[in-house]
């Protein structure tokens, strides 16, 4: 119970990281507008605003891939999963954008409740995304340690 509850409080806070850093990243490049060239500027407040959630998305699928399992998994495994769910992460964010945007009628269908149904669709998207992250994990961990029981 101790363990389920850190990581309610770990997860938490990972996520609550996420919501502080874009007050943070706007006042960062207020100040770098200010001190910095434009060209400079503007790289660094693209490349911050893009590297952050990205970090913390990753290091919050690492924690969850390392201390999910029962059994203790290598971090060579931890971190393939952890890399695999948060590059899919970010493609999806983008398709799903594009979708939500140009190609879905979901306001129309649902009124008001669009965002509610559009929450739930990402909810779902992301828990396979997680799950096929996993799964990419489990399947490298049984190739790497029994190899030769799968080529069989």
């Amino acid at each position: 119970k101790i363990k389920d509850i850190g990581m309610i409080f770990v997860v938490s806070l990972l996520l609550l990281l996420t919501i502080i850093f874009n007050p943070l990243l706007s006042a960062l490049q207020k100040l770098s507008e200010d001190v910095l060239p434009a060209f400079l500027s503007s790289c660094i407040h693209s490349t911050l605003s893009y590297l952050i959630p990205i970090g913390v998305g990753l290091l919050l699928f690492l924690y969850l891939f390392h201390s999910l399992p029962h059994r203790r998994i290598p971090w060579r495994v931890t971190i393939l999963s952890a890399l695999v769910t948060t590059g899919l992460i970010e493609i999806m964010r983008y398709v799903f954008a594009f979708y939500l945007d140009k190609i879905s009628n979901i306001g129309a269908l649902y009124g008001t409740y669009a965002f509610l149904v559009a929450i739930a669709f990402w909810a779902y998207y992301v828990a396979l995304v997680f799950t096929i992250g996993a799964e990419v994990g489990k399947l490298y961990r049984d190739r790497a340690i029994f190899p030769e029981v799968v080529r069989q």
